[in-house]
Parts: C-alpha cells; structure tokens; sequence
C-alpha cells in the first residue's frame, strides 16, 4: 500500500479580496473505494502562520475529530490517518480557517451539493488535497488556466480514470499563465497573485505536496498570449522547463495544443499566428505524448459554434468531452 494523492484544487493569493475566517463545510461523493485517507492543508501564497481548527471528517455513521493546528508559509501539512466508514457514502470535511489569503472558490466537480461557510468566508483556505492509502494507485496532475479548472476536460477525464486506480486532480486556475506570476492588479506580493504563481513554479510546490505524481498534463499558454503577447520562444521555452522539471522527477509530460481564441478581446492575427506556430511545434517536439486539444473544437481557426461557451475562447462541456474522447488512456497510463 501506498499513499496516493486522489484530489487536490490550486490555491491562489486572495488577499484584496478579504482575508478569509470562518467555518468550512465540504461535502465530497465518495473518490477512492480506499479505507484510509489524510487531509493536506497548505498556507502557499501566505506569510503568516494559518490556523486550522475544528476539524472533523465523517463518512456515514463515522465522525472523526482532529486537534488544532498551524500550517507556516510555505508548510504542507497532512493530517493523522482517517478511516473511512462505507463505500458510496459522502464525505463531509469541517474546519474553522482564521485569517487565510490563499485557497480557491468553492466551485469543484467533486463537491456533492454547496458547500456551507460561516464567517467572512469567500474562498475555500487551507484544505489542498486530499490522499489516500491505495495498493498501486497514481496520481495525474492537470496543470493548467480556467480550462483546466473550469472541469469541461478533466471532469469526464476523472471519472474514465478513477475506476482503475488512476487519480487525475485539477490544477487549474482562471487567468493563469505559464511564464510569469500574475494578478488582477499590479503587485509583486504573492497574497496578491489571485492568477497564481508561474507554471513552474506551481509545479514544484505540487510536486512536493502531491504523492504518487505518475503524469503530469499542461495545459498553458493562451493567457500569455492574449494579455501578455509572449513570443513564440518565450513560450517554447517555458514549456521546456516544466518537461527538465518533470523529467528530473521521473514524471511524464503531456502537454496539448492551445485551442482556439479568435475572436476574444485583443487577439490579434499576430497572437493566433503564434498560436498556431506553437502548437506545430508541441507536435513535434511532443510526439505521442502531445494532446491536440485544439483539433476536436476547432474549425477554420475558431471554437466550433457548438462548443463556445459564448467568449469564443472558453470550449463548453461538449467541447470537454470530444477532447477526452482523443486522449489515448492506455498511452497515458504509460501502457
């Protein structure tokens, strides 16, 4: 048996927007047939010590109560060893947060229900994954922007993946970009970086809070382009790094295609012109393990009328499930 990271949501610096205290209730439908879990908390974009209290997780009949604890900035922190009661009963997870500047809304496609909070509570703090004690399990780590955490690809994904043992976890964050840190406002302060931290460095911080990191699928570039109007080398070389990262870890790298954003606000034929030279190159230089997102949604360069969600960027839960119906899962898994 060993433990396996079987879901997680990317934090984000919220701090403009209210620091978060108050009571957290979660409710999960069942992830794992696993008896045996932990929570993982971390404090990723704070500078203060995170204080989690009154915590509990109940399945069933079951409730467990955890003592008090701080998470430092930068610390992950996993709880003791909970048992879960009953297959195919939901799990509740409750915690008090006081002050938090980092977590993510309480949106998620494994939330069973809404969620309830107490408090100045407008982001979910604290809680970064969740793991579990699996014979042979591994953990897919999606990285990537709000196509990534918006669920359209991943949801369907999952659901195909967890069967067999295989934990794909959303990393995504809306507005998110694959070279710098970024913000809704000017800032260098990371309790400010409400887009996140650059790709890489996402990725390090993941892979030491994530366990059983087998694969990992980016999905990053159209933000840098549309508001940054990063160079075609620019962007090629990000993603070799996130591949040398990887590679270091003995991880496999997929990385897709950018879909299509003609159309949106600022896109230029310039920026789709780089768009389309960036894709050409992940199919070379990624061969097999290069996802063409953009083949299924797009048509004469733009989202296919079917599958825009309306902005003509953001592909709709129609376009999710034809990017998922061309991932070769058996190539994934490393078969």
């Amino acid at each position: 048996m060993s433990w396996v990271t079987i879901w997680s949501h990317a934090h984000r610096g919220f701090l403009s927007y209210g620091k978060t205290s108050g009571e957290i209730q979660l409710r999960f439908r069942p992830l794992t047939k696993a008896r045996h879990i932990r929570l993982v908390f971390a404090n990723e974009y704070g500078c203060a010590p995170l204080t989690i209290s009154d915590v509990s997780f109940s399945s069933g009949n079951q409730k467990v109560e955890l003592s008090s604890f701080y998470v430092q900035p930068g610390e992950i922190y996993s709880t003791e060893e909970l048992m879960v009661e009953a297959e195919n009963e939901i799990w509740q997870i409750n915690f008090f947060a006081e002050q938090a500047v980092s977590g993510y809304g309480f949106t998620d496609s494994d939330f069973c229900g809404h969620p309830e909070k107490k408090g100045t509570i407008n982001f979910c703090p604290g809680l970064l994954a969740i793991e579990a004690d699996i014979t042979a399990g591994n953990c897919i780590l999606a990285l990537g922007d709000s196509l990534t955490e918006g669920g359209a690809w991943t949801a369907p994904l999952q659901q195909r993946l967890r069967d067999e043992d295989w934990y794909l976890v959303n990393q995504g964050i809306n507005g998110a970009q694959l070279l710098k840190n970024s913000s809704d406002r000017v800032t260098q302060d990371p309790r400010e970086f409400f887009y996140g931290y650059a790709a890489l460095t996402r990725l390090k911080n993941c892979l030491k809070s994530h366990r059983s990191v087998k694969v990992v699928i980016l999905s990053m570039g159209i933000n840098d382009l549309v508001f940054s109007s990063s160079t075609f080398a620019n962007l090629q070389r990000g993603v070799e790094a996130i591949f040398t990262e990887c590679d270091a870890h003995g991880i496999r790298l997929f990385v897709s295609t950018l879909t299509p954003f003609t159309g949106y606000p600022d896109v230029t034929p310039s920026k789709e012109a780089t768009r389309l030279k960036i894709n050409q190159w992940i199919q070379q230089r990624f061969g097999e393990q290069a996802l063409d997102f953009a083949a299924p949604v797009s048509k004469n360069g733009v989202l296919k009328k079917e599958m825009d969600s309306g902005d003509h960027l953001h592909f709709n839960a129609i376009g999710g499930r034809a990017i998922v119906e061309l991932i070769n899962i058996e190539s994934l898994k490393g078969g």
